[in-house]
């Protein structure tokens, strides 16, 4: 007996060894102290066999995912994944490396590697094929990796010597109320507790279908959550979540309840199209399994559905009115349909319902920090202003909060987390600054795999409070860049603390360079970027280099074809489409693509109606009933009924809008349909009730009350223009106080007109010379006091390294009588922006002046990058002519070499800012050749042109003035230049 006993001990100790200590060639003993052996996956780019072809990370993610769900939930390993930006232990166990590579748009070839450069072995190589028109199938990879992850990639991890979990007497794992609780907070740091918490569940217990149905939520929260974060994370939650489902739906013959659960995951995972037919698969289920149930409920899923099942089939068919009816009706399931009513409609277009809604679930969901990122791309430069501080001090307010709930949280990092719950920050940047980065070390510290055997670790945690951080910093510094035009150097000084460990810390370094001219100090900072495996939620690096991207791509090929990969690394679904769309110029084909991704998402839907609606009429109707009359297709109705001139329709449907969303962009849609059939009064009429009654988003009332004062004028209705106008100048805003100064100018009231133009040098710098041109053009006003404004700015503003102000301070040395001052500044220009246009004024201001050399090498410059391969047709054209021209004389030193006829055949097609510059451009050639009479007849030209507002008008005038020439009359024209 006793004989027996020893040998029960022994058995069972050496189960217990190999169980925790594994150890074979290339996996090493487990660490001491953990109970799981670990399976560890490495990061790969995607491969493509043909460079850019489409073929998204979600579908890289799929196969990882599958891969590591055999390990954890088949075999009970620990698992650690790079793509979380967790880090490996290759001392302890080596990882795998998990590829794919799409072969063509017909199939998809997975590949599961172990080893290191040429020791590395293939240990699985299978091709998935496809009946796909261009993107990969998803759910076909999806149940395929699903039943992987349950067949071939167990046995392949027990062939490696992985072990089998002890599974004797395990309880059911049935997730508790307080991690139900937490699936219904739509915050990150919730979702990771409550996924979390289930998977220690499944540790010692056995999966259930609550449990596996809870995490697949979990996950698919998670990955919604953090798509905005400059990391691949949300692609693995979101393959995480599809897998857990697919896992469900394959327990037992599917039920409604499974197929609930898919629709869940494939909605947030952004492919709506099957969400919907997996909720089609679930109501015919219910309807074939439980006959006896009562279906007098008007809801989509029924009394037996999930509670959340309407809130899914409504996210799914962009029906935001019943998304905002949910959030207010229920107590449970409240947060989720606010953050889904916004995420509906966060693509989409002019319409003022995402900055509506997104201002609403901020003012209730502070701590959703996924709707603080979107939504500032919502807003315009006005709400920005504190937007952008708003989403830091609601970090550093919201997220001590939230830590201080989860489980376990460890004392170092707990530590950190008491002191900013009571604190509360003076200045959010700053207390990031200073509590943000100890945070997240003391998080990766704790969860490296001997001291954290759970999942996802604290280490994953840390790494998206960073890049929630990151997204907020990038966030700022674009904001001051980009919409502000200041330097954003020193905010990017003040909070480099918070991103100078960030994988692409160096894009926020690109955002301190103050100058554009600074190409190559931008391509020394990102030189050694590896973008190869970012997808969509880094086209933020679009913003920091605008207006540099050639000298870029010259500098830089590598950087060029990484940031292109980017592009083709995004999925077909609903939130890469839709970043596309935003900032793509040809959007149309990827409306083709999301709209199959996402039948009714308006943000295809308006793209396609604007586009080629006559395809589409017969769906109008389907559109409108299953988004709920979603004002934002109404709105895009309106406006291209408008644009096919059929104004009873545009009508009926921007009044449609109006009763849901009165928005500018639908008064502006409606008083457009009285202008196009000259009723004045009832334009007039619709524009008073717009400022009255409208939404207010930023400056909108007096943005409109400025186009009418704009419009009316060009109509020579200034009585009638003076109230919109006066309007948009009290919002002193430098547009709305230049509308008023046009609008009295051309009255007469010149005093008025000069106070506007005081009032707004005095408050915006850089529109000094508008008072300075008024008093130089109309001979009124203190033309003295406004010189000696203008030359404070011309002195602040000469190294300000932005083309556009150096080229007005080139105009204004010409007007002075300043032709050294002028060329310098223009060439400044040419340097910075290579626009032909100030080269011209460079070169023949030169020639005017006999300044040869820089005559000679700055025509020659230009000439060169002009012409180094062919010309193409386009405005810049007429200026490429120009400089054709002018080099073969200057080279010939033959003034009558250049013959302008081709250019005088081409000014009928151009407009009259176009002609004008053309004009001034052959007339300062001829003046400085000697032909004074030919140029003086050009000047007299453009002197006698109604655009007054033109600066080229006043060098021309100035010019004939200079020569003693009798200046020609001009009908008074109407100025509304501003």
């Amino acid at each position: 007996m006793q004989s027996q006993i020893r040998t029960r001990v022994f058995v069972s100790a050496v189960a217990v060894l190999l169980w925790t200590n594994t150890a074979l060639p290339g996996n090493p003993p487990a660490a001491e102290g953990t109970s799981r052996a670990l399976l560890q996956l490495e990061d790969a780019p995607l491969l493509k066999s043909k460079p850019y072809a489409p073929g998204g990370m979600l579908i890289r993610e799929i196969l990882r995912q599958s891969f590591l769900i055999a390990g954890r939930d088949e075999l009970g390993l620990q698992t650690r994944d790079a793509a979380l930006r967790e880090s490996l232990d290759s001392a302890r166990s080596a990882p795998f490396i998990a590829s794919v590579e799409i072969e063509d748009k017909k199939s998809v070839r997975m590949r599961i590697e172990r080893g290191h450069d040429k020791t590395r072995k293939i240990l699985f190589d299978e091709t998935i094929e496809m009946d796909a028109e261009r993107y990969p199938d998803y759910a076909k990879l999806v149940e395929r990796c699903e039943q992987l992850s349950r067949t071939k990639f167990v046995d392949l991890l027990k062939q490696q010597g992985f072990p089998n979990a002890p599974t004797e007497n395990r309880k059911p794992a049935r997730p508790g109320p307080d991690t139900q609780y937490k699936l219904r907070q739509m915050d990150f740091v919730s979702q990771w507790s409550a996924v979390r918490e289930i998977h220690a569940l499944h540790t010692t217990g056995r999966e259930t279908r609550v449990s596996l149905g809870a995490l697949s939520r979990g996950y698919a929260n998670l990955g919604h959550l953090t798509d905005y974060q400059c990391s691949l994370a949300h692609k693995a939650f979101k393959a995480r979540a599809l897998l857990y489902a697919y896992r469900l739906r394959s327990t037992e013959t599917p039920d409604a309840d499974a197929m609930w659960h898919l629709a869940y995951a494939w909605a947030l995972a952004g492919r709506s199209d099957e969400a919907l037919a997996a909720i089609g698969h679930a109501r015919r289920l219910k309807k074939s399994h439980a006959k006896t149930d009562k279906t007098d409920d008007d809801s989509v899923g029924g009394p037996s559905a999930p509670e959340w099942a309407d809130i899914i089939n409504a996210y799914c068919h962009s029906n935001v009115s019943a998304l905002r009816r949910h959030a207010s009706n229920s107590d449970r399931w409240d947060e989720l349909a606010m953050v889904l009513a916004f995420h509906a409609v966060e693509y989409a277009g002019k319409s003022n319902l995402p900055d509506m809604i997104g201002d609403s679930v901020i003012k209730n969901l502070p701590g959703c920090f996924r709707v603080h990122d979107a939504y500032n791309d919502c807003i315009g430069v006005i709400r920005g202003h504190s937007a952008t501080v708003d989403s830091a001090t609601a970090l550093m307010m919201e997220l001590p909060r939230q830590l201080s709930s989860v489980k376990d949280l460890p004392e170092s990092a707990r530590k950190l987390v008491d002191p900013m719950i009571d604190s509360g920050p003076s200045n959010a940047w700053t207390a990031m600054g200073k509590s943000i980065p100890s945070l997240v070390k003391a998080l990766a510290a704790e969860g490296i795999p001997e001291r954290d055997t759970g999942e996802p670790s604290w280490e994953c945690l840390g790494r998206m409070i960073e890049d929630t951080a990151f997204a907020q910093v990038q966030r700022r510094a674009n904001f001051l860049k980009n919409w502000l035009a200041v330097s954003a150097n020193e905010f990017v000084q003040h909070t480099k603390p918070i991103h100078k460990d960030h994988p692409y810390a160096c894009l926020m370094a690109a955002y301190g360079l103050d100058e554009p001219k600074k190409v190559k100090a931008f391509c020394e900072i990102i030189k050694d970027l590896d973008m190869r495996s970012a997808d969509t939620s880094l086209l933020r690096i679009r913003n920091i280099a605008d207006g540099i991207w050639t000298a870029v791509y010259q500098e830089t090929p590598r950087f060029r074809d990484q940031y292109y990969q980017i592009w083709a690394n995004h999925d077909a679904i609903r939130g890469d489409l839709g970043r596309f769309i935003r900032v793509d110029n040809e959007p149309m084909d990827r409306a083709r693509w999301l709209i199959r991704a996402a039948p009714y998402d308006p943000a295809a839907l308006t793209t396609i109606i604007m586009e080629e609606l006559e395809k589409h009429e017969n769906r109008i109707d389907d559109w409108l009933e299953k988004t709920g009359d979603l004002s934002i297709i109404t709105l895009a109705l309106g406006d291209k009924y408008l644009l096919f001139g059929e104004h009873e329709k545009a009508r009926y449907y921007f009044q449609k809008t109006i009763t849901v969303e009165p928005s500018k962009a639908a008064y502006r849609g409606l008083a457009k349909c009285y202008l196009d059939e000259n009723d004045l009064d009832g334009y007039v009429a619709t524009l008073k009730e717009f400022i009255q009654l409208g939404q207010d988003f930023g400056l909108d009332r007096a943005a409109l009350a400025r186009e009418a004062a704009s419009t009316l004028m060009e109509r020579r209705s200034l009585e009638r223009a003076l109230p919109f106008a006066e309007e948009a100048a009290s919002s002193y805003s430098a547009w709305g106080l230049q509308c008023a100064a046009a609008c009295y100018e051309g009255l007469g009231k010149y005093d008025d007109a000069e106070s506007m133009l005081r009032k707004c040098s005095d408050r915006y710098p850089n529109t000094t010379l508008d008072w300075y041109r008024f008093c130089k053009r109309s001979g009124k006003g203190d033309l003295d006091a406004a010189r000696i404004a203008a030359r404070k700015f011309v002195a602040e503003y000469r190294q300000s390294g932005n083309p556009v102000i150096l080229s007005l301070i080139g105009m204004f040395h010409v007007l002075e009588n300043e032709p050294e001052l002028a060329i310098k500044s223009y060439q400044a220009a040419y340097e910075i922006s290579g626009d032909t246009f100030h080269a011209l004024n460079a070169i023949l201001l030169a020639h005017l002046h006999k300044n040869m050399k820089v005559r000679n090498e700055l025509c020659e410059r230009a000439h060169r990058s002009r012409f180094s391969e062919e010309v193409k047709a386009d405005t810049m054209r007429n200026r490429d002519l120009i400089i054709y021209e002018i080099h073969n004389a200057f080279k010939a030193d033959n003034p009558e070499l250049a013959n302008f006829t081709t250019i005088e055949q081409l000014l009928p097609d151009l407009t009259p800012h176009e002609q004008m510059d053309l004009h001034y451009f052959c007339a300062l050639y001829w003046q400085g050749s000697g032909d004074v009479d030919k140029a003086d007849k050009l000047m007299r030209r453009i002197a006698r042109m109604p655009n007054i507002q033109h600066w080229t008008w006043m060098m021309a005038r100035e010019s004939l003035r200079s020569h003693g020439k009798k200046l020609p009359k001009v009908k008074k024209p109407v100025y509304y230049g501003f």
